[in-house]
């Protein structure tokens, strides 16, 4: 049933990444200021939801609930990941990762009574971060789907991850994440690690094939994978996409281990071992005179798409 209350709509200006579009942003964002809407604008949902924002509790209180952001699956997670779960109804999320301004901001002001708030005209475009600020980049976990494998726990090298007191895993250290790392995700069995700035899903949160994921699952014994020949276990999985997931989540998790003195054991079993890449991909060399990994070049394989476009 649809709430009398008026609506106050959150609106997320993603400023820290390109998954929408900046025309769509800020025609959306123009389109909202100029309406009879109460809004709360933020330049990053996710810097909210790691900050742990009151803003978002006060948010998720209301009845009559309008979000502007990214998919539907990221951003209710991002808000129990602030500790401000949504309800299940009253709430609408409004995907501007797809659509023209004029769909969005139709889905966003229908049935929004005139009236409503004033002085919005003046607010100000929120902005991304600056130079040398943290730019929110982190993994939030879909409790729906997770099984308390604990692997991403074993897996992130950055102390992202921790134990909580019901031992379920969660996101304790969100500015530990070293950026653009989606590494843990591809290794999540369940598809329940969600990073909502990435580009493809179901990573981003968008909807996830489980036929497909499935048949990708990427159940890893760690402690075997570290202390063996990781080539040749890849192998023995079959190769194919299960394989490509762990040698990527494996060169992503080394591209920045010189934070962790855990890295140690990679370089070792990397250095002992032959490259999976076809060609000489920086992914899978050691440099004997470095402590750590050097990043790939441009036409590394491991930064290709597979033939289905994803990363």
């Amino acid at each position: 049933m649809a709430s009398s209350s008026p609506p106050i709509i959150l609106y997320c200006h993603c400023a820290n990444a390109d998954i929408i579009g900046q025309d769509v942003r800020q025609a959306v964002f123009a389109g909202l200021r100029a309406s009879p809407a109460a809004i709360e604008p933020t330049s990053d949902l996710c810097g909210l939801a790691a900050d742990r924002d009151p803003l978002l509790k006060r948010i998720a209180s209301g009845r009559n609930i309008r979000i502007a952001a990214c998919h539907e699956r990221a951003v209710r997670w991002l808000f129990t990941t602030a500790g401000a779960p949504l309800p299940d109804d009253g709430v609408k999320i409004v995907n501007m990762t797809s659509g023209s301004a004029d769909e969005i901001l139709t889905d966003l002001l229908g049935g929004v009574p005139c009236g409503s708030c004033c002085g919005q005209s003046e607010r100000p475009e929120p902005q991304a971060a600056a130079e040398g600020q943290w730019k929110p980049w982190f993994p939030v976990i879909d409790y729906d789907r997770c099984t308390g494998c604990k692997q991403c726990l074993n897996f992130c090298l950055f102390g992202v991850f921790e134990l909580s007191s019901d031992d379920n895993v969660r996101v304790a250290n969100p500015t530990n994440c070293k950026l653009n790392c989606p590494a843990c995700a591809r290794i999540c069995p369940e598809t329940a690690i969600i990073f909502p700035k990435h580009a493809s899903p179901p990573i981003n949160g968008g909807t996830v094939d489980d036929d497909q994921a499935h048949a990708e699952t990427t159940r890893v014994n760690l402690p075997e994978l570290l202390k063996g020949d990781v080539y040749e276990l890849l192998r023995q999985r079959g190769g194919g996409q299960v394989a490509k997931k762990i040698q990527r989540a494996l060169a992503e998790r080394t591209k920045c281990s010189c934070a962790s003195k855990s890295v140690e054991k990679l370089h070792a079993m990397m250095a002992a071992s032959p490259p999976v890449c076809d060609s000489d991909c920086e992914c899978h060399q050691v440099e004997s005179q470095a402590d750590s990994l050097q990043p790939c070049e441009s036409d590394c394989e491991c930064n290709q798409t597979d033939d289905d476009g994803r990363n």
